[in-house]
């Protein structure tokens, strides 16, 4: 679990992730200033999970439904 925007960022760099969606945005940063502090230590791809959106992580329907769970709590 990260507490920062940085440490979200960091954990998926050491992951050689390919991409990080960020969630759970306080309300006192924007999207892009999430996405930005995030891509500071990332160096890959990073979105913002927007209310409503949804996107497909790899083939694994278990990893689909949970990511549309948090899509749906962010509202």
């Amino acid at each position: 679990m990260c507490t920062t925007l940085r440490g979200a960022g960091e954990t998926a760099h050491a992951a050689r992730a390919g991409r990080l969606v960020v969630t759970h945005v306080g309300r006192s940063v924007t999207p892009q200033q999430a996405v930005a502090r995030a891509a500071a230590r990332f160096g890959g791809r990073v979105d913002h999970a927007d209310p409503g959106a949804g996107c497909v992580i790899g083939d694994d329907g278990f990893v689909r439904a949970a990511l549309r769970r948090v899509v749906l709590r962010s509202r």
